[in-house]
């Protein structure tokens, strides 16, 4: 799964020079060289749309086409997660350095930034390895009252989301 509309597809064992035909099904969407060793980057010539697509190719030498490799799919994903309902797995308690967790929509990638607006800020910050949908940490609250939770994560595909998430204890 990626974001990138217009992949890099590589690989190798061609015919040092051969043309480099793109495909998805019987449409050609782009092409390149082989290099001396047989191998290729190719990408699509415009953009794919979001979803799968189901990705060969052919090398041509003297004229003649070979047949298409098996396909590969690729999965384009170019949609940010929507953070509207961000639930609470563990919710914040006025327990010192207690452990928290919120689910998301979607699987996690990365954990871009995660900050509270008063108090101290989240430690041992991580993507549950057992659940991608949720984030782990540890916060230790500033008492009672109120602050704002907010932070910045990435889908599978690389799609950034930002959130601010009210908190009461």
């Amino acid at each position: 799964m990626t974001n990138v509309t217009q992949p890099h597809i590589v690989g190798s064992g061609l015919v040092a020079g051969a043309q480099v035909l793109l495909y998805e099904g019987s449409t050609r969407l782009g092409g390149g060289v082989a290099d001396g060793q047989g191998n290729y980057a190719i990408q699509p010539d415009s953009p794919l749309a979001d979803g799968v697509h189901s990705l060969s190719v052919r090398q041509v030498v003297a004229g003649v086409a070979s047949d298409a490799s098996a396909s590969r799919d690729i999965g384009i994903d170019t949609t940010p997660m929507d953070l509207s309902s961000l639930s609470w797995v563990v919710p914040p308690s006025p327990q010192i350095n207690a452990a928290v967790a919120l689910e998301f929509p979607d699987p996690l990638g990365s954990i871009l930034s995660l900050t509270v607006s008063a108090g101290s800020q989240p430690t041992q910050v991580q993507i549950d390895p057992t659940d991608p949908r949720r984030l782990d940490f540890h916060w230790q609250t500033p008492g009672s009252g109120s602050v704002n939770l907010a932070g910045t994560v990435t889908d599978i595909a690389g799609n950034a989301s930002s959130f601010v998430k009210p908190v009461s204890f």
